[in-house]
C-alpha cells in the first residue's frame, strides 16, 4: 500500500511540474508576441493630425494617476486596437471597437496610424488576439449562422470568467474552435462535427 501511495504522489508531482512548465512557456510566448507587436506598432507612430472616416487606427490608453499612458496589463501593447474611425469634429474623434462595437470619443493626440500589411491579419483578428490571450473563456452561450454552411460563416456568443453579461462577445469560429467551451457547446447542440479532428477522440464517449 505504501508503494502505491508513493507512486501516486510521484505521478501527482510530475503532473504539477508539467502544468507549471506549461504556464511558464505560455507566459514567455505571450510576452514575446507582445514585444513583436510593440516593434510593429512603433513603426506606425509617425506624427499625424488627421484621419479619415473608415480608416483603421490604434489608440493610446488614457493617462492614469501618474499621467502616463500605459496598458493595464504587462502583456498588452500600449496601443489598443485597431479601431475604426466613424466621425470627427475638429480634433475630437469617435472610434468604434472591432471587438464589442463600443464607441470611444478621444482627442487626436491619442490616435496612431495602423498599418495592417505589417501584421498579415485582418484588423479584427489582431484586436481579438488580446481578448483570447488575456481573458478566460467561461462558456459558449449561442451561435449565429447555418451549421450546414461553411464553418467560417459561424459566430459564437462567448462569456468570460469574472465578467458580466454586458461583456459577452460574438467571436468567429476560427477564433474559438480550440476552446473546450466551444466543444461542450457543439456537443450539447448536436453540432459535434464542428469539433476539430485533433480533439474528437477525447470526446468520443461524451453524450448530451
Amino acid at each position: 500500500m505504501t508503494e502505491i501511495n508513493t507512486e501516486k504522489e510521484a505521478l501527482s508531482k510530475w503532473a504539477a511540474d508539467m502544468l507549471s512548465a506549461r504556464d511558464i512557456l505560455l507566459k514567455l510566448a505571450e510576452a514575446q508576441q507582445r514585444k513583436k507587436d510593440e516593434v510593429h506598432m512603433a513603426a506606425a507612430s509617425e506624427l499625424r493630425t488627421e484621419y479619415k472616416v473608415g480608416e483603421h487606427v490604434l489608440l493610446e490608453y488614457p493617462a492614469n494617476a501618474t499621467k502616463m499612458r500605459k496598458a493595464p496589463n504587462k502583456f498588452l501593447s500600449n496601443l489598443q486596437g485597431p479601431m475604426v474611425v466613424i466621425s470627427k469634429v475638429n480634433d475630437q474623434y469617435k472610434l468604434r471597437s472591432l471587438i464589442d462595437e463600443k464607441i470611444h470619443e478621444v482627442h487626436v493626440s491619442r490616435i496612431h496610424p495602423y498599418h495592417h500589411e505589417q501584421f498579415g491579419l485582418t484588423p479584427r483578428r489582431v484586436a481579438l488576439r488580446d481578448v483570447l490571450t488575456l481573458f478566460e473563456v467561461a462558456d459558449v452561450l449561442n451561435h449565429s449562422g447555418d451549421k450546414k454552411t461553411k464553418k467560417s460563416d459561424l459566430d459564437f456568443l462567448v462569456s468570460f470568467v469574472g465578467y458580466g453579461e454586458e461583456d459577452n462577445l460574438w467571436l468567429p469560429y476560427s477564433e474559438i474552435r480550440d476552446h473546450e467551451a466551444l466543444h461542450r457547446y457543439v456537443i450539447r447542440t448536436r453540432m459535434r462535427h464542428l469539433i476539430p479532428v485533433k480533439y474528437r477522440e477525447q470526446y468520443r464517449n461524451v453524450r448530451v
